[in-house]
């Protein structure tokens, strides 16, 4: 599969992004909602403020085995993880 080129863009409040099949490169991603769901993701030169990662699907089973076992899951500092 493919990724789906995204180039130069500025994510900001009020945006969803999904990551899944993406590849991101030079992108900011400011104040918005970031959703990841297990799937191929790619990025370089991105820049992340004060955004709110959601994980669906294989990506919160992860999280959730991870949890289970004693893994402390932590978003970076200044980001909110559901």
């Amino acid at each position: 599969m493919e990724l789906q080129k995204i180039e130069n863009r500025e994510f900001g409040p009020g945006e969803t992004v999904e990551l899944d099949g993406k590849w991101f490169l030079n992108c900011a991603f400011r104040g918005c909602k970031v959703v990841y769901g297990g799937g191929k993701t790619l990025w370089k030169g991105v820049s992340w403020q004060d955004c709110e990662f959601t994980f669906v699907g294989s990506a919160n089973y992860t999280v959730q085995v991870l949890q289970a076992v004693g893994c402390e899951i932590r978003p970076p500092a200044g980001q909110i993880m559901s």
